[in-house]
């Protein structure tokens, strides 16, 4: 018999679930050791440590075995949420527990079940997968919600009506795309090559694509002829860098917008639509949809951990 029911969010590169009413965040990635006799895997660093800096010992292997919500290699994802769940639910019988895991809505029927089997194998006594939108939908409440999910690998743009998705689709695209956008943008306009993880540090700095913003943020790169050149790049720059990732995620939501039923169509011109996802973070984005769709656009807050929290909602409603 079930007596209790856990929600958990598997993100393009983090795992997110409510303990107690504490969102509680883990990185997809786990240090293991295979054992050169029995072949065994061992858990050697703790989750959610910084591995960044770590030198790996003979016979250590750094795994992510979740990215993008997929499962890639299924002993190791198994070993990192038996220990994620041990830590944070203590010796508990499993089989008394359900599970809703929140995945991706572009999940084929094989990556669904390599999910489940995966949650199955942990003891739990019930497993449900149900797309995030659904759970995004019940945070907000509304009868009908429009949401543009902009996160760190993908982005998902939903349609859900009285807790039944209309549309949805994902695309290939998320904030982690900036960084590469930028390198280019770099190497084409000022001749100077960075490498990725210069992007990402310039992109944090700056947060914004707002033309009127006068932060700066210098760095150096290598010119076609060898020598080391500083530039300075601002947040127009950041801008025209991205834009055609921004247009792309505009285009597909007019696409929607053209083939939804008339009574959604008048009901979002009202209402809305909602911007979520740690890549919506950047300063401006909310302008750039308003002022190309020309309705509201609301960018919710705590945009990494609403599918957990609209998760608890999801589970009181069913």
């Amino acid at each position: 018999m079930i007596n209790q029911k856990i929600s958990i969010d598997l993100g393009s590169r983090n795992i997110r679930f409510l303990s107690g009413d504490r969102v509680e965040e883990v990185p997809c990635s786990i240090i293991l050791k295979q054992d050169r006799w029995t072949g065994k895997l061992t858990n050697v660093v703790a989750f959610g440590e910084n591995f960044a800096n770590r030198t790996l010992s003979e016979g250590e292997q750094l795994i992510y075995p979740i990215r993008q919500g997929r499962i890639f290699d299924k002993r190791s994802a198994v070993i990192l949420l038996d220990n994620i769940f041990k830590r944070y639910m203590g010796k508990v019988n499993r089989r008394k527990i359900g599970v809703v895991c929140f995945v991706a809505c572009s999940l084929n029927s094989v990556e669904r079940r390599q999910v489940a089997d995966v949650l199955d194998e942990l003891g739990f006594g019930q497993v449900d997968l149900v797309e995030a939108c659904c759970a995004v939908h019940s945070y907000i409440g509304a009868p009908n919600t429009f949401t543009v999910d902009i996160g760190s690998d993908t982005t998902e743009i939903a349609v859900v009506s009285k807790g039944s998705i209309v549309f949805a689709c994902d695309l290939g695209i998320g904030a982690s795309s900036y960084n590469d956008c930028l390198v280019r943008y770099v190497t084409n306009q000022f001749g100077v090559t960075i490498d990725a993880e210069c992007a990402e540090q310039v992109a944090f700095r700056l947060n914004s694509i707002l033309p009127y913003e006068q932060d700066v943020a210098t760095v150096s790169g290598v010119t076609g002829d060898g020598f080391v050149r500083s530039v300075e790049l601002n947040a127009s720059d950041m801008y025209e860098s991205i834009k055609d990732k921004l247009y792309y995620i505009l285009e597909t939501i007019k696409v929607v917008w053209d083939g939804m039923p008339l009574n959604l169509v008048d009901y979002f011109s009202a209402n809305g639509i909602y911007l979520l996802g740690g890549g919506s973070k950047m300063r401006g984005m909310q302008e750039f949809f308003k002022e190309n769709l020309e309705i509201p656009i609301q960018k919710l807050d705590k945009g990494d951990e609403i599918i957990v929290l609209g998760g608890k909602e999801y589970l009181q409603i069913k």
